[in-house]
């Protein structure tokens, strides 16, 4: 669920910074938000804040640098495929210039992706550790589980012996 709003200050100008405040002060405000809305539908859950958890997001020049690559690409393409025997030369020069202003932030976005995806790698690491922990102590639960379950059931068949020699020795004169 998102909630959506306008943040429009006390003199009529917008500032999300001026009503949430920093990153901190929001994570705040949405965790107030949740518990207030929680005690009256109790089966919403608050997700774990980014200041927590650690996890990053895609930055806005990267995103933004891709677009504006896919964008480059077409051109290059466009450019490539209107060449025939009348044109080559221009659109040669003109697809070698677009190539030449291309490449560079190709790479840089490559680099960046190489980042991202090690970042990607190590999480999904830790997931499968943290995944093999917690079958290894589901694992050891279940056998804690069956061994309370023998002595629960030791423990009810050491009372019913206990009520008969009970009833053994009360009938048994003094």
């Amino acid at each position: 669920m998102h909630l959506c709003f306008v943040p429009i200050t006390p003199d009529d100008k917008l500032s999300a910074k001026c009503i949430l405040g920093n990153q901190k002060s929001l994570s705040e405000w949405q965790t107030a938000y949740h518990e207030r809305m929680s005690t009256r539908w109790n089966e919403l859950e608050r997700g774990q804040s980014s200041m927590e958890t650690k996890r990053k997001h895609i930055p806005t020049w990267l995103y933004k640098l891709g677009g504006r690559l896919d964008k480059q690409y077409e051109e290059i393409v466009s450019a490539l495929s209107d060449i025939n025997a009348f044109n080559a030369g221009k659109k040669r020069d003109k697809a070698l210039e677009l190539i030449a202003a291309w490449l560079p932030d190709v790479e840089k976005f490559s680099k960046e992706i190489g980042k991202q995806q090690a970042y990607i790698d190590s999480l999904k690491k830790r997931i499968g550790q943290e995944s093999d922990y917690a079958g290894r102590m589901r694992d050891e639960k279940y056998e804690q589980e069956l061994k309370v379950q023998k002595a629960n059931q030791r423990i009810f068949e050491l009372q019913k012996t206990n009520q008969q020699m009970e009833k053994l020795l009360k009938k048994i004169p003094p």
